[in-house]
């Protein structure tokens, strides 16, 4: 329903939402929450929250965790399209 009201999918939302928020930490002002970040995502990224966070999200995307911040809305509706609607629409195709 929501592809069809101009949304994506809530799954891609939070994904999306999720890199987002990781993208600003990593290029924080704030020294604190820019070495945290930084140590979580790259450093120590399977025994940190954030750091599992941004593996999932690239591995999602399948993008490098150095370009999470590539991760937009635009880019989510077409790994959308490649992934669910193009696959569907190709089913019609042959019918």
């Amino acid at each position: 329903m929501a592809p069809v009201c101009g949304f994506p999918p809530v799954r891609d939302e939070l994904v999306c939402q999720s890199a987002s928020f990781i993208a600003k930490c990593l290029q924080s002002e704030n020294s604190i929450v820019h070495s945290v970040s930084r140590n979580g995502v790259f450093c120590r990224r399977m025994l940190s929250p954030i750091g599992m966070n941004a593996h999932f999200v690239c591995d999602f995307y399948d993008v490098s965790v150095r370009d999470i911040s590539v991760i937009s809305k635009s880019l989510a509706w077409s790994v959308h399209n490649d992934k669910v609607i193009g696959p569907e629409l190709n089913k019609i195709d042959t019918i």
